[in-house]
C-alpha cells in the first residue's frame, strides 16, 4: 500500500467558521478618539497649524507681534466651532441646554485679543503684559481644544447611552476636574428635562472654568502686575487718583477700568453681574433661581465661589457684591464668572461668532 497515496487521499478537514461579527464590536462599541486619532480630524489639523504658527523664541518674548494676533483670532474661532458643535450635541434631547464652556471660551478669547491688538484704553496691557495674555491664551487652546474636540469626535454619533465607552473616556482624561466636566456634559446629552439640563451644563461649565481659571491663574496675575501701580514711576500718581476716586488702590482702579463687552450685554469685571434683559434668556433659564435647583453638585459649587469670592451671607439669588474687586483674585474671578454664566446661560447672543464684534472695545 502507498502510504503517501494515503496521505493524500484523506478526508477533509471541515472549513473553520469565520469570526462571529458580534467578537469585535465590544472594542468598537467602546472605541473612544485618542490624541493620537485626533491628529487626522480636522480638529487636530487646525491645533497643530496654530502650535505652529507661533515660533517658540516668540511665544516668549514680550513682543506682540502679528503673529500672536493672529493665532488669537484663529483660537477664538476654534473654541466657538467646537462650541457650535458640541452644542448640537448637548441638545440632541429636548429642550435647550444652555451655551457649553467653549463657546464661553471663544468670547474671552476674543476679549483677550483686543488687548493684545491694543484696542483697550487700558494701560500696561498694551505692553509687557500683553504677552502674559498671549500665553494664557496658548495654555487655553490646549485644554480646551483638545478635551472638547476628542468629546465631540468620541460621541458624535452616538444614539443611546454607553456606559463603557463613557467610562473609558473618562479613564483617558488627566484629572478629576475634567471628568467632572465631561461626566455633566454626557450626562446632559440624553436628558430630556429642561432644568435637570440645564444644571448639568452649567455644573460642567463652572467646574471646567475652575480648572482653567486655576490653571491660568499665574499668567493672568503677571499680566495684571504690568499695569501701572506702585512699582510704575507713575504708581503714586495713579495711585493718589485712584484713592481720589474711591478705588482701595491702584489695582483696584486699574480693574474698574476693565470693562468687557459681549454680544448683548457688557460688564465692568469688579461690578456686580449685570442681570438679563434678554426675553429669550428670561423665558427659559431654569438656572436663575438658585432655591430651585436640585443638583447638590452644582449647588456645593456655586455656594464655594459664593462664600470665598464675594458675600457669604448674601442671598444665592442675589447678584450683590458679584464683582470682582482685584480681577487677579482667582475666589473673586470665579465668583463673578460662575454667577454671569448661570445668569446669562441661555441668551441667544452668545452665539454670535467672536469675528461679528471684534470691533466692540473693551475698557
Amino acid at each position: 500500500m502507498n502510504v503517501t497515496s494515503l496521505s493524500l487521499t484523506k478526508a477533509p478537514v471541515a472549513a473553520r467558521p469565520a469570526p462571529s461579527p458580534t467578537v469585535q464590536p465590544d472594542q468598537d462599541q467602546t472605541a473612544i478618539c485618542t490624541e493620537a486619532d485626533l491628529k487626522s480630524t480636522q480638529w487636530g489639523q487646525r491645533m497643530k497649524a496654530l502650535r505652529e504658527m507661533v515660533s517658540k523664541e516668540d511665544n516668549v518674548s514680550m513682543r506682540i507681534t502679528p503673529e500672536k494676533i493672529e493665532r488669537n483670532r484663529q483660537v477664538s474661532q476654534l473654541f466657538f466651532d467646537l462650541g457650535i458643535e458640541l452644542d448640537g450635541m448637548l441638545n440632541r434631547q429636548g429642550p435647550p441646554a444652555g451655551a457649553n464652556w467653549a463657546i464661553w471660551a471663544s468670547h474671552a478669547s476674543e476679549r483677550a485679543g483686543a488687548f493684545l491688538r491694543g484696542d483697550s484704553q487700558v494701560m500696561g496691557i498694551k505692553g509687557p503684559g500683553g504677552n502674559h495674555l498671549h500665553q494664557a491664551n496658548g495654555i487655553a487652546m490646549g485644554d480646551i481644544g483638545l478635551p472638547v474636540s476628542r468629546f465631540v469626535e468620541t460621541f458624535k454619533g452616538d444614539d443611546r447611552p454607553n456606559p463603557a465607552k463613557l467610562a473609558k473616556f473618562l479613564e483617558s482624561l488627566p484629572d478629576e476636574a475634567l471628568r467632572q466636566v465631561f461626566r455633566s456634559y454626557y450626562a446632559a446629552m440624553w436628558e430630556t428635562k429642561a432644568q435637570t439640563k440645564q444644571e448639568l451644563v452649567l455644573l460642567g461649565n463652572i467646574a471646567y472654568g475652575g480648572r482653567e481659571q486655576a490653571r491660568l491663574d499665574p499668567f493672568l496675575n503677571r499680566a495684571m502686575q504690568e499695569l501701572p501701580g506702585p512699582n510704575w514711576l507713575m504708581g503714586p500718581c495713579l495711585g493718589a487718583f485712584a484713592a481720589l476716586t474711591g478705588a482701595g488702590d491702584a489695582k483696584a482702579f486699574l480693574t474698574d477700568k476693565l470693562r468687557m463687552r459681549w454680544p448683548g450685554f457688557e460688564a465692568n469685571l469688579n461690578q456686580d453681574v449685570p442681570r438679563s434683559s434678554n426675553a429669550e434668556n428670561l423665558e427659559k433659564n431654569q438656572v436663575r433661581d438658585f432655591h430651585r435647583l436640585e443638583n447638590r453638585e452644582l449647588k456645593t459649587i456655586l455656594t464655594l465661589w459664593r462664600q470665598t469670592g464675594g458675600n457669604p451671607n448674601a442671598d444665592p439669588n442675589s447678584l450683590e457684591k458679584t464683582g470682582a474687586a482685584y480681577w487677579g483674585a482667582l475666589p473673586e474671578r470665579m465668583h463673578f464668572i460662575s454667577e454671569m454664566v448661570r445668569e446669562h446661560l441661555l441668551d441667544p447672543n452668545l452665539y454670535t461668532p467672536p469675528s461679528q464684534y471684534a470691533h466692540l472695545k473693551p475698557g
